[in-house]
């Protein structure tokens, strides 16, 4: 009972087995449903991971751990760079003390809960590089990084409003062109 499960992560994991087994052809018609982009990552990512280490319930659930390290990870670069060694403490106290709920949605890989929320900090993280120095391969990372985040789920939509207020009069229209293209 301490782990989730879910009938759309299992159909997810389920997903994953298929791929496992040979069925790359239809990787985007076994989707939980029309777009799950979250949930086709999962099951590409559950593909590989199953390959390597078997196909279990125990192997499934790397998954939210790696984005959840992802997320942990890349948020405590970001704030020892701008706020110093004790904002990054903080912030990894509170993500191992997270509330029930934020426990739960971290443990269970749905495919747009803790992959969104890792996907907004890459997505920062991006932001924050191609304001500090805009450079075409910081404005086409963060494109590549909003392209992904948009994929995992349309929840992530808010992030291009906040991308337009970190970016504000700081990067040229070439930037902005590429990352569009990105």
């Amino acid at each position: 009972d301490a782990i989730p499960f879910d009938h759309e992560e299992l159909y997810n994991a389920a997903h994953a087995r298929l791929l496992q087994l040979g069925h790359w052809t239809s990787w985007l018609d076994l989707q939980y449903r029309g777009h799950c982009g979250g949930c086709t990552q999962h099951a590409l990512l559950g593909a590989g991971l199953f390959s390597l280490f078997g196909h279990s319930l125990f192997t499934w659930k790397l998954i939210p751990v790696i984005y959840a390290g992802l997320m942990a990870y890349t948020g405590a670069r970001i704030l020892t760079r701008f706020f110093g060694a004790p904002a990054a403490a903080i912030w990894g106290i509170l993500l191992c003390f997270p509330s029930p709920t934020f426990l739960e949605l971290s443990l269970t890989a749905w495919g747009n809960h803790i992959e969104a929320g890792a996907a907004a900090v890459v997505v920062l993280w991006a932001a924050l590089q191609l304001r500090a120095r805009p450079t075409g391969r910081h404005a086409g990372t963060l494109g590549v990084a909003l392209a992904w985040a948009l994929w995992i789920g349309f929840s992530s939509a808010f992030l291009v409003p906040a991308l337009a207020v970190i970016l504000w009069r700081r990067v040229r229209l070439k930037h902005l062109v590429l990352l569009c293209a990105g």
